[in-house]
């Protein structure tokens, strides 16, 4: 969101999720392209719902972990150094 503003982009933001509990935690939709965002501390596996997949091909799709939450947020971090 910080990202988006720096850089005067304005998406529209979305949570989707259908009748069965399937969800993306994080939309945005900017100039009709979506980026879908999944938020899990732990890297692991994580697999998009298959209905979103399908509803929505061609879009970007993206977990974001301990590993590279930095990036999203638009920050440099190091640990330590606050």
């Amino acid at each position: 969101m910080k990202c988006n503003h720096y850089e005067e982009n304005v998406p529209n933001t979305y949570f989707w999720r259908t009748h069965d509990q399937a969800e993306i935690d994080y939309i945005e939709d900017l100039n009709g392209w979506l980026k879908a965002f999944e938020f899990k501390w732990k890297a692991g596996k994580i697999c998009f719902p298959e209905s979103f997949l399908n509803a929505y091909p061609n879009n970007q799709t993206q977990v974001i972990n301990h590993d590279n939450f930095e990036s999203f947020v638009g920050i440099a971090y190091q640990f330590g150094n606050l």
